[in-house]
C-alpha cells in the first residue's frame, strides 16, 4: 500500500462535503486538516482523483499525490494522524 494525500476545495456556495467525505472515508484514511486527507491504499492517484471527482462542482478543486519517505509535519494536537503516519512512511 501506498500513502495519497488528498487536498480538496469546494468553492460553490452551500458546497455539501459529505458525499466527498464519505467517499474518502471508504479508505484506509486519517483526517489531516479541515480540507486534507492522508488515504492508504493500492489504487494509484488518478483512480482515486477519478472516484472523489463524482462528489464536485465544475469550480471544485481536488489534488490527489502520492507521498514518500521525505516529508515533514509538525505534530501539534493531531499526534494519532502524526504518528500512524510516521510509521506508514518510515
Amino acid at each position: 500500500m501506498s500513502v495519497l494525500l488528498v487536498g480538496y476545495d469546494l468553492n460553490s456556495p452551500g458546497q455539501n462535503y459529505v458525499d466527498l467525505i464519505e467517499s474518502i472515508e471508504e479508505y484506509t484514511c486519517c483526517h489531516a486538516l479541515d480540507s486534507m486527507w492522508f488515504v492508504d491504499t493500492q489504487k494509484a492517484p488518478k483512480e482515486v482523483h477519478k472516484d472523489l471527482s463524482a462528489h464536485l462542482d465544475k469550480g471544485d478543486q481536488l489534488y490527489v499525490m502520492r507521498l514518500h519517505k521525505h516529508w515533514a509535519a509538525l505534530r501539534a494536537n493531531n499526534s494519532e494522524t502524526f504518528d500512524r503516519l510516521k510509521f506508514t512512511l518510515e
